[in-house]
């Protein structure tokens, strides 16, 4: 995810219509600021303890890559860790032509 973030700052198209940030699922402060500290994380993290923003993206394991438009709609998702770079940056821009 790192990467991908770093992909999408340095894009125009991308870095415009993109945001990414991680959600902490089960996660507190705490737990959410040594995740960040440990991965170097260089996105925003989320904490998020009661599992409310997971559920609403109807995430149910973690990790989890969701495309989600500015209103909420989810496009796309995946659970797992992200094994085809080039995939995920081919879903992203397609998904950004829909809209």
């Amino acid at each position: 995810m790192n990467r991908l973030y770093q992909v999408v700052q340095n894009n125009a198209e991308l870095a415009g219509n993109v945001k990414i940030i991680g959600i902490c699922a089960g996660n507190d402060k705490k737990q959410t600021d040594a995740f960040r500290k440990n991965f170097k994380v260089s996105f925003p993290l989320i904490p998020d303890e009661h599992f409310a923003i997971a559920l609403g993206a109807r995430v149910s394991k973690t990790p989890a890559t969701v495309l989600v438009t500015s209103g909420g709609e989810v496009l796309w998702s995946h659970c797992g860790e992200i094994e085809d770079f080039d995939g995920l940056l081919k879903a992203l821009r397609e998904n950004l032509k829909k809209q």
